[in-house]
């Protein structure tokens, strides 16, 4: 941890500080006393008792100073043998990195360790915030799909889905909506909740969410057990409210419907047990058919 004042001095070291810095990014402490001494006065004072402080100092002294010298030093720092090493560099690169570590961070999704593969992924979404070419964004929506639908750990699952819906590419949109209909209950949860983040900016097929949320609860109906089923129900039934309700208030669109009564229906709570939300409430003979239009307002 830096002592008071000295975050001055290393600010006036500039550029020559910048390898200290990363280290402690990388290592998640200070450098060893040796490697200080070639750089002076020292920027950093040993204290591992406060790993996370001197991680985000470091952080915010090499944005003082421009991390322009820092990125290549943890895209290296991404090749390192260690693990732990590898997973601090793409949490560092999702801090201070650019476009150019976006190569590094896909190659970095195919790790055998979780941990890397969750902050590459992180670091992903974190850099399409930014600005990122159109090629380079997208190989890395590809991989991060292919982490998403395939990957065996539900941490990197859920981060992945989160870095592609930063993301306006073609083909996202739909891969959350399938999502929908996820075996793992807290993936359902977090797409329902981007695609309603989504609904302003991304022109979605509500008719395929409802599709999607009708398969769900057809593939519980084979269990043949009424708890099963009556719970599928009510989930999918507060998904699509939510996510019907976003597009509907959402300002550059007008949701159209075959059966507006009907919409209307399917966006209300179920007034009692025996109407289990927007499965139970469908009674018209005329099947649902949303579309999105733009709107004047």
């Amino acid at each position: 941890m830096l002592e008071k004042g000295q975050d001055k001095k290393v600010i006036e070291l500039g550029e020559k500080a910048i390898p200290a810095l990363v280290w402690i990014i990388l290592h998640g402490k200070d450098q060893p006393r040796e490697r200080i001494k070639r750089v002076e006065p020292a920027p950093v004072k040993s204290d591992q008792k406060i790993k996370h402080n001197a991680t985000l100092e470091a952080v915010i002294l090499i944005m003082e100073i421009g991390p322009s010298p820092a990125i290549p030093l943890l895209i290296q720092g991404l090749k390192n043998a260690s693990p732990s090493v590898r997973a601090r560099a793409a949490r560092g690169l999702a801090l201070v990195g650019d476009a150019s570590a976006v190569p590094a961070l896909v190659h970095a999704l195919a790790s055998e360790h979780p941990t890397v593969r969750m902050n590459a992924a992180e670091a992903l979404g974190c850099l399409f915030i930014s600005h990122i070419d159109d090629c380079d964004r997208v190989a890395a929506v590809s991989a991060l799909v292919q982490i998403f639908e395939n990957d065996g750990d539900r941490r990197v699952r859920m981060q992945a889905a989160r870095a592609v819906s930063n993301t306006t590419c073609a083909g996202v949109t739909c891969t959350l909506i399938r999502a929908l209909d996820d075996a793992d209950p807290n993936i359902r949860i977090l797409v329902s909740n981007l695609l309603v983040k989504q609904v302003s900016s991304i022109e979605s097929d509500l008719s395929l969410v409802q599709k999607t949320l009708e398969g769900f609860v057809n593939g519980r109906r084979k269990a043949g057990d009424p708890a099963i089923i009556k719970e599928a129900e009510k989930e999918a039934s507060e998904h699509y409210i939510k996510i019907a309700e976003a597009f509907r208030k959402s300002k550059n669109r007008v949701l159209i419907c075959a059966d507006g009564e009907m919409l209307e229906a399917r966006l209300k709570p179920p007034k009692s047990r025996r109407d289990s939300g927007m499965f139970r409430i469908q009674t018209s003979n005329r099947p649902l058919a949303p579309r999105l239009v733009r709107g004047a307002g």
